[in-house]
């Protein structure tokens, strides 16, 4: 139950994707996976950033994407 819920692509309505957003959350997040010597999907994947990145992704479901080590990770990426 502490585990993010997959999602399968193509479930729900097209993304509108902040492009200057998804790009802050990506270099937070290679950034941060370099410093501790993992690949940087094991932090957040590339529909994990979408969605956090989306115009129209609902606010409580975002909350529910990632671990609470991951969004610590990037909370000055995701919180703006």
């Amino acid at each position: 139950s502490e585990y993010p819920v997959k999602h399968r692509r193509g479930d729900g309505p097209r993304l509108d994707i902040d492009e200057a957003r998804f790009e802050k959350i990506r270099r937070l997040r290679d950034q941060q996976a370099r410093q501790l010597g993992i690949e940087p999907t094991v932090i957040a994947t590339r529909t994990v950033m979408e969605r956090l990145a989306a115009n129209n992704f609902p606010e409580e479901e975002k909350n529910g994407l990632l671990l609470s080590w991951q969004q610590s990770l990037l909370d000055r990426g995701v919180a703006e």
